[in-house]
């Protein structure tokens, strides 16, 4: 089952890609680039020059209008382990920007592009055939319905021993810390959440849930990571200085720095949703559950130190759907559905694939997965 659901994923994926960019006609855009500084390069001036500048703004412009920006941020873990991180619109422009910052001559610029033109033409290429092999062989992918939302976790083999104990561990915590923002979010009632895939080949699961909850753990992971954020930029340059030239208890006070400020920091969130109408929490109930809040949402941190991938993916209905049905009530309410959901799509591709750290600082306390408690091993 693992494998198949991996499988789909990947399938998935595969089909986006190549969707995507024939949307945006990269290959279109990217060649009126390469002509215009063909032209710059053999006749140089000012009129050639201007037409490269606006012939790479125009490029850009497309790729910010890739679907792949929406991207859950397992997708794109996916496409770097298949060594397809080129295609991510970021790198795409990225290696463009590259190619005029560091030629020394116009012709240089040139000869990064057609490489680059190359390279992705090669690799989408091999996708738009690998996708006609799938569809011919029936192998599903695992495309959401329109109106569904999906909570994605993908856990470090390394974090949970590399062994399927540990997976189940994680799932049962899982459950908990879901219920408890469950029993905070605005009309989400409180249930087991149905698994819509699982995986054991990267011990990734998906779950099933409803808009209002998805919105709410959408607004959560995006306002830890901005604490994350803020805590590593200073803390990584000054962990180096500690490790070389302070002393243990020094380095000890240090951590105890860092994990007070994310603490506080929490609190603050925690406060924030009582106010915050696009949190998507209910205020009363934020306020009925703070301690197991609080605690649900230091556990969402530890685990995104620790490298757990995580993200909201939704599929809102299409503008052909809406304008088919016949129904007024039912176009409202689809109408009302694909904007939220195009919003929490937006809300997801902020969410920024997590890079585990080598050296975890943070030694906040959550809940024990015994008793439910505040204990446990230094969560």
């Amino acid at each position: 089952m693992g494998e198949g659901n991996a499988r789909g994923a990947t399938v998935s994926i595969i089909k986006e890609v190549t969707r995507s960019y024939n949307d945006i006609r990269l290959d279109k855009f990217l060649s009126r680039l390469i002509a215009a500084v063909t032209s710059n390069v053999s006749q140089p001036g000012p009129v050639p020059a201007e037409q490269v500048a606006q012939t790479a703004k125009t490029l850009f412009e497309q790729l910010d209008k890739s679907t792949i920006h929406q991207f859950p941020v397992t997708w794109k873990k996916i496409l770097r382990e298949l060594d397809l991180e080129i295609l991510l619109p970021s790198e795409i422009r990225r290696q463009v920007e590259e190619a005029f910052a560091r030629r020394l001559v116009d012709a240089d610029v040139l000869k990064a592009l057609n490489a680059l033109k190359d390279q992705l033409t090669q690799k989408l290429n091999s996708l738009t055939q690998l996708a006609a092999g799938f569809e011919a062989i029936r192998i599903p992918d695992d495309s959401l319905v329109p109106g569904e939302v999906e909570f994605d976790v993908a856990m470090p083999r390394q974090a949970i021993n590399d062994q399927l104990p540990g997976f189940q561990k994680e799932l049962a915590q899982l459950n908990i810390e879901l219920q408890v923002l469950a029993a905070v979010a605005k009309h989400s009632p409180t249930r087991d959440f149905r698994i819509n895939s699982i995986s054991t080949n990267d011990f990734t699961v998906a779950l099933n849930i409803d808009v209002d909850l998805g919105e709410l753990i959408a607004y959560l992971l995006l306002s830890l990571h901005l604490i994350k954020a803020t805590y590593q930029k200073n803390a990584d340059v000054v962990a180096k200085q500690l490790s070389d030239f302070l002393p243990e208890e020094l380095r000890d006070r240090f951590k105890e720095v860092v994990n007070n400020y994310v603490e506080s920091e929490i609190v603050k969130l925690v406060e924030r949703l009582k106010t915050d109408e696009k949190s998507g929490a209910d205020p009363q109930k934020v306020e009925n559950n703070k301690g197991a809040l609080l605690a649900a949402l230091k556990y969402l941190m530890q685990k995104m130190e620790k490298g757990f991938n995580m993200d909201v993916r939704s599929a809102p209905p299409s503008e052909d759907e809406i304008k088919n049905e016949g129904d007024a009530d039912k176009k409202r309410a689809l109408e009302e559905s694909r904007t939220r959901l195009i919003a929490l799509q937006q809300k997801s591709a902020n969410i920024k694939l997590l890079e585990q750290q080598s050296a975890p600082i943070l030694n906040l306390t959550a809940r024990d997965p015994k008793d439910g408690s505040g204990g446990g091993e230094g969560r």
